[in-house]
């Protein structure tokens, strides 16, 4: 091969090779100068880390404290070992973020405060301001929760009866009931006090009427509620709530016989909700009172 030949390859060869390597170097449209800094750090032999030991800041992987999470700011109490136990709702706050804060699921957190569900689509329904929440479900003896239920014809809870073990915590867990309530719906038992095993416990208003439901009712041989006798200033929604039914079902256990409304009974208010008086409705869909 000519001399001219082999000198103008090795030019060829060297001047590739130097526009490769300034081309690799340079950041293209896709990679920021801070990352291809945190590169050519990481790619440094250790004989040309920075003296002192210290690694480059691409390169320092100690956990730093983390922020409060937007949506779960407020205050938390802690037990004795230092577990959160308590939380306190403040402004703009969302069941998402206090469960991303602590670590814990919605089922959790309904359980831990005696509520079916934590959802909050459309209006908060769970949350609001200076509400202290419940973080953590208390132990409970292993016997609780053992005792006879009574269902309505629905198959909602509606009596229980304890045995060894129960207290109002357990009962609460397992039927989604706080401990005012059941101290409401079964004045009898003193606040504070443990439960004897083979109480009967009412597990919905029942006897106790609330505003909105102020009417009598008729039940069967096991005190499951069967029918309601309106009361001026009666609303559908309150009516249920006091028997532990879905608006749903009350409606369907008074459903017409031309299937033309929703329920045959009479409103004086339907947008509210407000019954006329001196109505006798169903409260079971297996013993329906159709017109």
């Amino acid at each position: 091969m000519p001399r001219s030949v082999v000198v103008l390859s090795a030019v060829l060869i060297a001047f590739t090779t130097t526009s490769c390597t300034v081309a690799m170097d340079e950041p293209g449209p896709s990679t920021s100068a801070s990352s291809t800094a945190s590169l050519k750090s990481a790619a440094l032999p250790g004989s040309l880390a920075p003296s002192g030991g210290a690694l480059p800041a691409a390169l320092d992987m100690k956990p730093s404290p983390s922020p409060p999470i937007p949506g779960a700011m407020g205050q938390v109490t802690l037990d004795a070992s230092g577990v959160p136990e308590n939380y306190t709702v403040v402004q703009d706050d969302t069941t998402e973020g206090i469960q991303l804060r602590f670590g814990i699921s919605a089922q959790h957190l309904a359980k831990a405060n005696k509520v079916s569900g934590v959802h909050t689509v459309g209006v908060n329904y769970f949350l609001h301001l200076e509400d202290v929440v419940a973080l953590q479900v208390k132990p409970v003896d292993i016997n609780s929760g053992t005792g006879p239920t009574v269902k309505n014809h629905e198959g909602a809870p509606i009596f229980y009866t304890t045995v060894d073990g129960d207290t109002f915590d357990s009962l609460g867990y397992q039927f989604r009931i706080s401990t005012e309530a059941l101290l409401r719906y079964n004045r009898f038992l003193p606040q504070g006090s443990t439960i004897p095993a083979g109480t009967k416990i009412a597990l919905m208003p029942n006897e106790l009427t609330i505003r909105g439901a102020q009417g009598p009712f008729t039940a069967d041989s096991n005190d499951v509620p069967l029918s309601y006798t309106t009361a001026a200033g009666d609303i559908d929604s309150q009516v249920a709530a006091r028997f532990n039914l879905e608006i749903v079902q009350l409606l369907h256990a008074n459903r017409p016989l031309d299937n033309s409304t929703p329920a045959w009974f009479a409103y004086t208010d339907h947008p509210s909700g407000e019954l006329q008086a001196n109505q006798t409705i169903s409260l079971s869909g297996e013993h329906p009172i159709q017109k």
